[in-house]
């Protein structure tokens, strides 16, 4: 029996838990929601057969929206990898590098669900995090239906469910500090930061046939996929790039490259290290950019007499984005990689946090 595309969109999107008439199935709250089913059934599961779990179902669903592209099929798995990243930096789903300490070489990326837990915002709100075997929420039933989807974000107001914290509780969720949720590395200046990596590199063994993926080498820092490139014969110098490996998506590494030929290179994440390989080379690349009097940037425009919006042009790390997360609603609008709308009463502090922390330059509508 055929069954109608229409119809089978609605089906999933309703066993995900959402209204088909407000929702489509490519909403990014309804992907969040997959991915997060796809990590309980298969904990462990590597990015790749991640993405493709999801993808691969709904690729005949999609709408005009992706058909209309030249590429459709890897315009959507991109997509849903930018929902993953997401989910990986609030913690939502557990991105775990399995990483051979002695040659500083990353070998896996693996994901879990996250521990069904919460954190509570500035605001009062509670954002939810993990994920239960075969549920579409972790949470009581009779308060499900005050969980507003942000995007991968999950929250419950503190209009609707004014004893939220003491409800989950209760009911077994782990409630995890603010500021342990956050744990933000050392304040550092842009040059020492970029010091301290120049020399870990100057100390590798050399390369052999090192053949990078990509390279981040575009000097545009207000459009970052632009930034990246294939590795030319007359790149000379420092850059952040991507290399094929035998399992999962490609390793970020650090790269001294002369007359088109790395001679070293230096992986990430660091051993030891609490956050995600990405987290340390786009903090790496911002200060980079800021020694380089290029700093990356941030906008910041006024919404209302109490909301201001601040617009950045990169990937912020998961430290970073925990702690806006906490105070102010991500979007995503058109001219920016992502927007968070803060209180007023909030952004000075959040805009000289994120100045003296990830070095980005600000701008400000009058």
């Amino acid at each position: 029996m055929r069954v109608e595309k229409n119809l089978a969109a609605n089906d999933i999107t309703k066993s995900l838990g959402f209204c088909p008439d407000e929702y489509s199935v490519t909403d990014s709250s309804v992907i969040a929601a997959a991915l997060r089913r796809a990590v309980t059934i298969n904990p462990s599961i590597s990015r790749t057969t991640l993405i493709s779990s999801v993808a691969d179902p709904l690729m005949s669903m999609i709408g005009e929206d992706y058909l209309s592209q030249k590429k459709p099929e890897i315009e959507f798995r991109s997509f849903i990898l930018n929902v993953l990243l997401d989910l990986t930096a609030i913690g939502d789903v557990v991105e775990i590098q399995e990483t051979d300490e002695s040659l500083f070489v990353q070998q896996k990326t693996v994901y879990y669900p996250g521990y069904p837990s919460f954190v509570t915002r500035n605001n009062g709100d509670v954002l939810l995090l993990g994920s239960l075997n075969g549920y579409n929420s972790p949470i009581p039933w009779d308060i499900q239906d005050k969980v507003v989807h942000r995007g991968p974000l999950r929250v419950i107001p503190t209009f609707a469910v004014p004893d939220a914290r003491h409800k989950l509780i209760r009911f077994g969720l782990n409630e995890i500090p603010g500021n342990a949720w956050i744990s933000t590395p050392p304040e550092e200046e842009a040059n020492k930061h970029l010091v301290r990596f120049d020399r870990d590199l100057d100390n590798r063994n050399p390369e052999g046939n090192l053949q990078p993926l990509r390279i981040l080498a575009g000097e545009d820092v207000t459009y970052y996929s632009g930034r990246w490139r294939a590795k030319k014969i007359t790149d000379n110098g420092r850059f952040i790039g991507r290399i094929s490996q035998a399992y999962g998506s490609p390793a970020w590494a650090y790269l001294d490259i002369a007359a088109g030929q790395v001679l070293k290179s230096r992986f990430f994440g660091s051993p030891g290290s609490r956050y995600r390989a990405c987290d340390e080379a786009w903090r790496l690349q911002s200060a980079i950019d800021s020694v380089r009097n290029n700093p990356q940037r941030m906008h910041i425009k006024k919404v209302s007499a109490t909301e201001k919006a601040v617009c950045v042009y990169s990937p912020l790390p998961s430290w970073l984005e925990r702690r806006w997360v906490l105070l102010a609603d991500k979007r995503k609008e058109t001219g920016s990689f992502s927007t968070y709308r803060f209180h007023t009463d909030d952004v000075d502090e959040e805009i000289d946090f994120a100045h003296k922390m990830f070095w980005l330059d600000v701008s400000e509508e009058i």
